[in-house]
């Protein structure tokens, strides 16, 4: 593995000497960079499963203020400070602990993050516990973004942020979140009338995201079928 672009491209990253770490693939990490690049430049990025570091000294290398990196695994610590070796010291530190350790750190030092890094083992639940004490202890910044990296055969997590969209590389899929404002506007609608669209368009102005609703009310007969 080698860092795929900015000031330190060609630079090697050491992997991992056994299964236990799941690195991400040059083709995929290329990919979630080319989805978060104007989010990274001037950031603090946080990896809250370090693993080999690769993730976060990318993200250095295109730009990012700084990379905090997490893991709990010793193992995974000196990998990630082996590969760290030609960073300088001043732009990322390194916490030991597990995700929610971290997050909690984060918080208690009234640090946030504008972009989160999430590739957790593919065990159940993981994800969603890890948005959930984003969320609660509110380290993602007004904005902020988030790239989750899941098995394809999972459903995205659709609380707390923005789902902005999925895109899937083989057996894995990314999906991008955003820290933003968001609201739903409900109703049959039936049909979309100029009236509904103005509902829309106000709430807009005070919101980042609008889901229009579709609904059916079953009190009433329909001249539209919600298709």
């Amino acid at each position: 593995m080698r860092v795929i672009s900015g000031k330190y491209k060609g630079r090697k990253i050491n992997s991992p000497i056994n299964d236990n770490v799941r690195p991400t693939s040059d083709k995929v990490k290329e990919a979630i960079f080319a989805i978060i690049q104007g989010d990274v430049n001037g950031a603090v990025v946080l990896d809250l499963f370090g693993g080999t570091g690769a993730m976060a000294i990318e993200a250095l290398s295109r730009g990012a203020k700084k990379a905090i990196i997490c893991d709990a695994s010793p193992a995974s610590l000196d990998l990630i400070k082996s590969n760290l070796t030609f960073v300088d010291k001043s732009e990322y530190d390194v916490f030991k602990g597990d995700y929610s350790d971290c997050i909690r750190r984060m918080a208690s030092l009234k640090q946030k993050a504008d972009v989160i890094i999430l590739d957790p083992p593919y065990s159940k639940g993981i994800l969603e516990r890890a948005f959930e004490l984003i969320a609660k202890y509110d380290v993602l910044s007004e904005g902020g973004a988030i790239i989750a990296e899941r098995k394809y055969s999972d459903e995205p997590i659709k609380k707390y942020y923005a789902h902005i969209y999925t895109r899937r590389y083989g057996n894995t899929d990314v999906d991008y979140y955003r820290n933003v404002k968001k609201c739903a506007v409900t109703g049959s609608f039936d049909p979309f009338t100029e009236g509904h669209k103005f509902v829309v368009e106000k709430a807009l102005e005070e919101n980042d995201f609008v889901h229009v609703v579709m609904m059916v009310n079953e009190q009433k007969t329909a001249r539209y079928s919600v298709e």
